[in-house]
C-alpha cells in the first residue's frame, strides 16, 4: 500500500501508513524503507526523509542498502542540494559504486552543474574503465549548459 500510493503521488497518504503501521506494532523491513523514502524524494520532503533514513538502522536495527543510499542522494539533488549529495556518496563505504555516482552525474544535468559533472566523470572512469557512457552524460551537460548560456545571451 505504501508503495502504491507513493507511486501515484499520493504521498501523504504514503507515510500516514507507515506512522500506523508503527504505531500499531508492526516492524517495518528494509523494503518499506525504500518506498518511504521514495515517497519522501518525490514530495520534497527532504528532512523527513532524513529522520527515516537514520531511524532506520538506529531506531529499527535494518542495515542500509545500495538502495537506500539511492533514495537518499536522489532526494538530496532534487532538493538542489548538489554538494550534500556528492559529501553524502564519498562518505559511503560503498563509496565506489557507479550506479550511486551516476545518479549525482545524471542530476549534474538538470542543475547544470559542469564542474561537478566533470569530477564525477572522473571518478566514474576510473571506477569503469570500459564503459563509456559516462562521458555521454558529460557531454549532455556541457551541451545543457551550452544551451542555456546561448539562450541568456538572445541567441
Amino acid at each position: 500500500m505504501i508503495t502504491a500510493y507513493s507511486q501515484h503521488g499520493r504521498h501523504e497518504e504514503a507515510l500516514e501508513i507507515f506512522k500506523n503501521m508503527i504505531l500499531e506494532g508492526f516492524e517495518p523491513d528494509d523494503i518499506t524503507f525504500i518506498s518511504i523514502l521514495n515517497a519522501c524524494s518525490h514530495a520534497g520532503l527532504l528532512y523527513q526523509g532524513w529522520f527515516y533514513y537514520t531511524c532506520m538502522s538506529e531506531d529499527h536495527k535494518l542495515p542500509v542498502s545500495q538502495e537506500h543510499h539511492a533514495c537518499m542522494i536522489d532526494l538530496l539533488v532534487k532538493a538542489g542540494w548538489m554538494s550534500h549529495a556528492e559529501d553524502f556518496l564519498r562518505r559511503l563505504p560503498s563509496h565506489s559504486d557507479p550506479i550511486l555516482w551516476r545518479i549525482l552525474l545524471n542530476a549534474c544535468s538538470m542543475h547544470g552543474e559542469v564542474a561537478r559533472a566533470a569530477r564525477v566523470t572522473e571518478i566514474m572512469s576510473k571506477l569503469e574503465p570500459n564503459d563509456d557512457s559516462h562521458f555521454v552524460l558529460l557531454s549532455n551537460v556541457y551541451k545543457t549548459s551550452f544551451s542555456q548560456s546561448f539562450r541568456v545571451l538572445g541567441g
